[in-house]
């Protein structure tokens, strides 16, 4: 499940975060947990890596304003007992989604993708070290014929490979979306 985070969460949010501004979405775990969602629009120029670093930075400040503020916040959310949920979050899984064309243009055969082809091998680096830090990232493909969102159900979500080395650890299915 995903919920908007204007509609959910925007004041635990601000609240928590200070600063960190234009969280695109949480999810919601099959544990009931927070994940932090990073959207990027079909054109933007935005470097994947750069999606991450973002997400990772909203992860953390919800991970430290979680024990005091988003714990029981996020219990109303989800609609689950404050008991229920964990003291501290030892993980926060943070997903960065875009279009299919996103993905094209960042990996693909145009000026973008050779541009970037020698930060694969750091990104990958950095997606295997992540979940050692209490971080676990997933990249996600969407896709929709639409054109104005209208629901949920009318996006299909895949899981994005990236060029680079291998990332064990740190697929759709490790995290806490899929099931």
């Amino acid at each position: 499940m995903i919920k908007n985070a204007a509609e959910s969460f925007t004041v635990p949010w601000v609240r928590l975060v200070r600063g960190h501004r234009g969280l695109d979405l949480l999810g919601v775990s099959r544990h009931e947990l927070p994940i932090v969602v990073e959207l990027a629009e079909a054109d933007s120029l935005t470097h994947p890596t750069h999606m991450l670093l973002r997400a990772i930075a909203r992860g953390a400040a919800l991970k430290r304003g979680w024990p005091l503020l988003g714990r029981a916040e996020w219990a109303d959310i989800v609609a689950v007992p404050v008991s229920t949920l964990p003291d501290l979050l030892p993980i926060c899984d943070v997903v960065c989604a875009a279009p299919a064309e996103y993905w094209s243009r960042w990996t693909g055969q145009g000026p973008l993708s050779r541009a970037a082809a020698s930060t694969w091998p750091v990104l990958s680096d950095l997606r295997r070290a992540l979940p050692r830090s209490g971080f676990r990232p997933v990249f996600l493909r969407t896709e929709h014929q639409l054109q104005r969102w209208e629901s949920w159900d009318q996006v299909t979500v895949e899981e994005q490979q990236l060029p680079g080395r291998r990332t064990e650890g740190t697929s759709l299915a490790d995290s806490g979306l899929s099931g």
